[in-house]
């Protein structure tokens, strides 16, 4: 994909969208979903929901894709999800996924890779690499929960960048009132290298 849009780079998902991304075939790399180099104004470079309210049935289920130097101006260089608790308690999930090189630009803006506020949001076997924002430079969550889970794979953050600090470098995960938990199975693990901010 290669799109520029105002509120969304590719995908804009309305408020009650109940919406599945999976590559088809997880081993062949001819057959995985790429999200490349898609640019929004201002939130989601690659894909954008809109405010789901309480009881709302929306949720986002992503697998197998990766997200690649996309671009918002102000949140979410690749994901931006406002999705409130409703029917399911992980509104938004990512499994098996990348964020590679993504931005949001703005002098304050959140999450290079993800901005995640308000409903659950579950990440699995997942890595972020080199992304960059003001403030989160993978993450930026002020949801009520949040889980990062290793289950298959390893999970890797590494060089985030927040620009927004003196030095150029830090946060790879800026959590605001959230529940963070970190889980990973037998043999697996979680790998940040880029400092954590946790208010």
């Amino acid at each position: 994909t290669d799109s520029k849009q105002g509120g969304s780079g590719a995908v804009f998902l309305g408020s009650d969208s109940q919406t599945v991304i999976r590559s088809t075939d997880l081993t062949d790399p001819d057959k995985t979903t790429v999200f490349e180099s898609n640019i929004s104004a201002m939130q989601g470079g690659a894909i954008s929901t809109r405010m789901a309210q309480n009881n709302s049935r929306a949720k986002l289920d992503i697998t197998g894709v990766t997200f690649k130097s996309n671009e918002a101006g102000t949140k979410g260089g690749a994901i931006y999800a406002d999705i409130e608790y409703g029917s399911y308690s992980d509104s938004t999930k990512t499994n098996n996924t990348s964020f590679v090189n993504n931005s949001a630009t703005a002098e304050n803006s959140m999450g290079g890779a993800i901005y995640a506020t308000r409903g659950g949001f579950y990440i699995t076997d997942v890595s972020f690499i080199g992304n960059s924002a003001s403030k989160g430079a993978a993450i930026y969550s002020e949801n009520k929960t949040a889980r990062i889970y290793a289950k298959t794979q390893d999970i890797e953050f590494t060089n985030n960048n927040s620009t927004g600090l003196a030095n150029g470098t830090g946060t790879g995960i800026e959590n605001v009132g959230a529940t963070f938990s970190f889980n990973a199975d037998e043999n697996r693990s979680i790998v940040i290298n880029d400092a954590w901010d946790d208010k």
